[in-house]
């Protein structure tokens, strides 16, 4: 599968919603195809996680920094997002299932706490990672690396 036509479709179908909020995507993809042996449905399905998890909690007029590039034999994702941040000490926890940050991240209700261990779980069957850290921009920062096809 083509990662980056990947990304490119989840962004465009985002797109609107995004601009609802006034949030700003700002996307940095390679022009070249970024090949993965992947489920095409498993990494929609893990975009449209971190998509709207940044969605759901950065808060409006802020905005969203998504990255792609080929590094060694991976690529690299990195989704970064503006305020509100998770504090350092409760990063670890963000993948498991059923845990929200509610004082940090309440910013509108969220969902039951599953997207993110989804997400975990859809890039582990793809042998990649993911972890999360804080963003540059004052928010959360979502790195997923998947091996690269051959």
């Amino acid at each position: 599968m083509d990662l980056v036509g990947i990304l490119r479709g989840r962004l465009l179908a985002f797109q609107e919603r995004y601009a609802e909020q006034r949030i700003t995507i700002e996307a940095n993809l390679p022009t070249r195809p970024l090949i993965v042996d992947a489920d095409e449905t498993r990494l929609n399905q893990l975009f449209n996680n971190l998509l709207e998890n940044s969605l759901r909690y950065t808060e409006p007029g802020g905005r969203v920094r998504i990255t792609c590039q080929a590094e060694g034999d991976a690529a690299l994702i990195e989704l970064q997002d503006t305020a509100p941040g998770v504090p350092e000490e409760l990063l670890p926890r963000l993948f498991e299932q059923f845990y929200r940050v509610d004082p940090s991240r309440n910013r509108r209700s969220g969902g039951a706490g599953l997207g993110l261990a989804i997400a975990r779980k859809i890039v582990e069957a793809h042998a990649g990672r993911i972890a999360a850290g804080p963003s540059p921009l004052g928010g959360l920062s979502m790195r997923v690396e998947l091996p690269l096809a051959g």
